[in-house]
Order: C-alpha cells, then sequence, then structure tokens
C-alpha cells in the first residue's frame, strides 16, 4: 500500500496522469516495487526511471512487469557494484567473500528444491558479519527473534535483495512455514569468517606490591 500510494502520488503530481495509462498492470507493479523497496525508497526510483526507459526504447505504450523487474535488477546492480568497489578499500576485503557465500549457499539450495530462498536466518553472533551487506542494501534485516521449525535458538530473519533473488532465481518467499524451515538457518555457512571477528583480550598487569590487576586501559604505562 505505501509503495503504490507513493508511486500514484509522483506520477499525479508531476505528470497528471493515472497508474493504468502509465503501467500495463498496476496491481502487479506495486507488489514488484514493494518487494524491491523495503524501506528503501530510493530504490523505487531507480527501478521505475529504468523500467520507463526501457519501455520507451522499446517504444510501448505502457510499463510492462518486465520493464519493472529489468528496472529492479538495475538497481540492485548498482548496489552490488558499489559494494564490492567498496571492499578492500572503505570495508574489508573479506566482505566480499562472505557475500559470495550466502548467495551460492541460497542457489544451493534453491537447486534442491523447487521452493522460494529469499529468505534466511542467522543467530545474534553473526550478524555483524551481515552489517556491510545490510548498509549497502543486499540484503534487508527483517526481524529479530525468530526461531526454526526445529530448534528453539532465537535468529535474526534477512532477506535477500530483491533484485538478487531475480537475478539469481530464488524465489520470493511469503509462506512463514516455508521461510521458517532449518535448511535456511545460514549459520554454518558464516562460520569460516569467525576469525575475523574474533575478539581479543585487553592485557592485564599485577601490581607488585598490593597483586591488584588492572586492564591496559587503566593504565598510564611509561613511554607510551
Amino acid at each position: 500500500d505505501l509503495s503504490r500510494d507513493l508511486v500514484i502520488a509522483r506520477i499525479k503530481e508531476y505528470a497528471g496522469i493515472a497508474p493504468d495509462a502509465l503501467f500495463e498492470n498496476p496491481e502487479e507493479s506495486w507488489i514488484e516495487l514493494s518487494r524491491s523497496a523495503m524501506g528503501v525508497p530510493r530504490t523505487i526510483g531507480i527501478a521505475l526511471k529504468q523500467a520507463f526507459y526501457r519501455c520507451l526504447q522499446s517504444d510501448r505504450p505502457r510499463v510492462r512487469k518486465s520493464d519493472v523487474e529489468y528496472g529492479i535488477k538495475y538497481a540492485t546492480k548498482a548496489y552490488q557494484d558499489q559494494f564490492l568497489g567498496a571492499c578492500g578499500v572503505a570495508i574489508p576485503s573479506y566482505c566480499e567473500s562472505i557475500w559470495n557465500a550466502i548467495v551460492d549457499r541460497a542457489i544451493e539450495e534453491r537447486s534442491k528444491v523447487d521452493a522460494p530462498c529469499s529468505h534466511f536466518m542467522v543467530l545474534p553472533k553473526n550478524e555483524e558479519k551481515l552489517r556491510f551487506l545490510n548498509m549497502f542494501f543486499l540484503v534487508h534485516l527483517i526481524t529479530k527473534g525468530r526461531t526454526t521449525k526445529k530448534e528453539k535458538l532465537s535468529r535474526s530473519l534477512y532477506v535477500f535483495d530483491y533484485g538478487v533473488c531475480l537475478e539469481n532465481n530464488l524465489g520470493y518467499g511469503t509462506d512463514k512455514n516455508t521461510i521458517r524451515q532449518q535448511r535456511f538457518a545460514y549459520d554454518n555457512s558464516l562460520s569460516e569468517f569467525d576469525q575475523y571477528f574474533a575478539k581479543t583480550e585487553e592485557k592485564k598487569f599485577m601490581c607488585p606490591h598490593c597483586s591488584s590487576t588492572y586492564k591496559e586501559s587503566e593504565l598510564y604505562l611509561a613511554g607510551q
């Protein structure tokens, strides 16, 4: 509803036309655009701009669903290019490996069963590993405190950006019983990156006079 209201208000204000005059199937367009937006309204703008250009180049009177999907994939590709360009420069280089690991896992799961693989869950300790992927809009945090159908461990539920789902034929799940399957717990795919997130214990020093122990941050050390 929010995506529909946003787009209708904009095209009415700037073009003075109704949705039926712009979209071949408005209702399908709202669904596609809402899946792509995920709380990032500018994604709708990018997707619609590219969808409109594609429609004009094809000399069609109205924007089709295929045009909208093209625009959505274009937006996701732009986000992914920004992310990959930042890896090893502005963010750690291993972030690219984390991204490849979870995408490959989703594609693998999709090949096993003909069911949507758009969502996945991770334990709280693994959320930090997805921080930059979330920052660059490649994955989106849906909610915390979810459980799989098999385990009662609290996990966070994520979804791949919709353009990723379209590009890799992952489908898009809305059935909570499908999303909560144990095979969508991706913690084992992220475990190989634990080495980059291990917390090093702060040095401690013992006073030779009173035997009290102090952390390095609590002391003024001569010569430093």
